[in-house]
């Protein structure tokens, strides 16, 4: 299958102030609250040694809202994590729990703040962040995005986020800038969706998309995609690429990953964008890739086992550097074995 060349950037942003203090605190809140580990897998759990640890998270949050005297004064009442022996330790959360809420600091603090309040309202230690997450309205991503539709005048733009709410929040700050677009979600009726290509096909710059956008539908007029937040899951970055990068498509496609500096999404678009190549490989060898793993467990639980193993930063860009070492190890078998099946079969191998 010949396609045209595709080529991908990666866009950070730079959080300050409000929003840097949010990715920091949820930090430490999240590393208070992990799950205990499951067996053999000593290096998850509480840990009364981790250098954030030291830090009493609820003190810690409630900086956000200091000069709100009801939310520091409820924070007074939360557990210090290094302080186990004199007050009640939260109780863990659930893996899914912190895969949900570290994904959602990738998207917006808007995606953010909802995933807060769902899993955490009834925790008073956790009202400070959540409402510092309301309080944010442009991040630094919106910054970047902006500038990018500057650069591309008369362009057509298919932008993807994992979040209802980060889309929510793109189409006000779409509309803030006078920038014409159209939603494609789960949640529009099959007409809808029709009447939302037809719009991004013959007016409209921009497409806003779900995970579920575009199924089926033939995008290739288009030939940028943005990712505004990126899925842990390899494959679903794949799916969302073949939107426009399939046959029919006629131009170079290219893509550009938005993402916080320092950030998870930061770590993982470098294993796979700097190690692998990712977005250079024909459609499918990702897959093989990975399959080539030693473990076999999915990618996304990968991450999040490294995440909930590291004591801090430090560690975790260690981890991450070690799982840079496996997947160049995985690519080099995948490309033994295709060197061997090509030399077998020939051009009747597929």
């Amino acid at each position: 299958m010949n396609l045209p060349p595709r080529y991908a950037q990666t866009l950070l942003a730079h959080p300050r102030g409000a929003e840097e203090l949010l990715h920091r605190n949820l930090t430490a809140y999240l590393r208070m609250r992990r799950p205990q580990p499951d067996v053999g897998d000593d290096d998850v759990g509480d840990r009364t040694d981790d250098p954030l640890m030291a830090l009493p998270a609820a003190w810690s949050v409630a900086q956000a809202s200091k000069d709100d005297p009801a939310g520091a004064s409820a924070a007074e009442d939360c557990p210090s994590p290094a302080a186990e022996t004199t007050s009640p330790a939260l109780p863990p959360l659930s893996r899914k729990q912190i895969s949900t809420l570290l994904a959602a600091a990738g998207s917006h603090p808007r995606a953010l703040a909802q995933s807060l309040e769902n899993i955490l309202g009834d925790d008073v230690c956790a009202r400070p962040l959540i409402e510092l997450a309301r309080s944010i309205d442009r991040g630094a991503k919106d910054q970047r995005l902006l500038e990018l539709l500057e650069q591309s005048p008369g362009g057509k733009l298919l932008i993807f986020a994992n979040f209802r709410k980060t889309l929510d929040h793109l189409a006000e700050l779409l509309q803030s800038v006078n920038v014409p677009y159209a939603m494609f979600t789960g949640a529009e009726s099959a007409a809808e969706k029709d009447a939302a290509v037809d719009a991004f096909r013959e007016r409209v710059p921009v497409l806003l998309c779900s995970e579920s956008g575009g199924e089926g539908r033939n995008l290739q007029f288009a030939n940028t995609l943005v990712n505004y937040d990126l899925p842990w899951n390899p494959m679903r970055i794949e799916q969302r690429v073949g939107r426009i990068h399939r046959i029919g498509q006629t131009r170079e496609v290219f893509i550009f990953n938005l993402c916080a500096a320092g950030s998870l999404e930061a770590q993982i678009l470098d294993v796979l964008n700097e190690k692998i190549r990712m977005f250079e490989l024909v459609v499918g060898e990702v897959g093989s890739i990975l399959g080539n793993l030693e473990g076999g467990e999915e990618f996304e639980t990968l991450v999040l086992n490294l995440w909930l193993r590291s004591r801090d930063e430090g560690e975790l860009q260690h981890s991450f550097a070690q799982l840079g070492h496996a997947l160049l190890e995985a690519q080099e078998d995948y490309l033994q074995t295709k060197e061997f099946d090509d030399a077998l079969f020939g051009d009747d191998f597929e």
